[in-house]
């Protein structure tokens, strides 16, 4: 099996503190143009006793938007220290290439906006294209359609701080669309598998995707993604293209 990553990798990581970034530089220059606003264009009478009150909340919200400002630097600094690669989807392309063989390619940390703003992993062949949630938690799961609970310490049960179906799906459904504006079928077989690195313990109740672990995922997959063939050869290699270069 070819196993790569996307000709613009970054990691989860580094997409993480990019929208921390992003999101305190828009907070941090929206408060500071509303104060310069709001102090020349004056609103109430600065003869009036709440003029001071007036001036200084303003001013404030200059202070706090500069502070946004000064702060997002050091966050998108801090991204960039990140390792690009994604040591969990390599795990499971490593698993994946114990048994699957150069007809199949594996391509990892796609990132593209129009894609998604992050997939951990999409592995393409004759059999459609294969979709990878890929989390490193430990611990006893619940999968319920797509909904997914975690047991405590004390045996009871809460819903988990994780929700990797819901992504997962919202995943599949940009992927699809990507690949619908670059010319594919609109019906291009598009499947989803959350995978854990972990033998968790996992009990389901209808769930809407598939769910293994590393030590069972080529049985899960032998009964969906790998049952049969469903596109050709030039598709599955245009799909890899596109997700390589993404």
């Amino acid at each position: 099996m070819r196993n790569v990553a996307a000709s613009r990798a970054v990691s989860r990581r580094q997409i993480t503190f990019y929208q921390i970034a992003v999101l305190l530089a828009a907070i941090g220059a929206f408060l500071a143009l509303i104060s310069i606003f709001f102090l020349q264009v004056v609103l109430v009478n600065t003869e009036s006793s709440t003029y001071p009150l007036y001036s200084a909340l303003f001013r404030i919200l200059f202070v706090i938007g500069l502070g946004c400002g000064v702060l997002c630097l050091p966050i998108a600094v801090r991204g960039l220290t990140f390792r690009r690669e994604n040591d969990l989807a390599k795990l499971v392309g490593n698993a994946l290439g114990g048994y699957l063989d150069d007809r199949y390619t594996l391509i990892r940390n796609i990132n593209r906006k129009p894609v998604s703003f992050y997939i951990d992993a999409v592995l393409v062949s004759t059999h459609g294209v294969l979709v990878f949630r890929i989390l490193n938690q430990t611990g006893n799961f619940v999968n319920e359609a797509d909904r997914w609970l975690m047991q405590r310490r004390d045996g009871s049960w809460a819903p988990a701080r994780i929700d990797p179906t819901r992504e997962l799906l919202s995943d599949m459904r940009s992927l699809q669309e990507y690949l619908a504006r670059q010319q594919l079928p609109n019906d291009l077989p598009i499947f989803g598998v959350v995978v854990f690195v972990h033998d968790v313990a996992l009990e389901f109740r209808e769930p809407k995707l598939p769910v293994a672990t590393l030590s069972n995922l080529s049985r899960v997959l032998q009964g969906n993604y790998l049952a049969q063939n469903r596109i050709n050869e030039d598709t599955a290699k245009r799909v890899i293209q596109l997700l390589y270069n993404a």
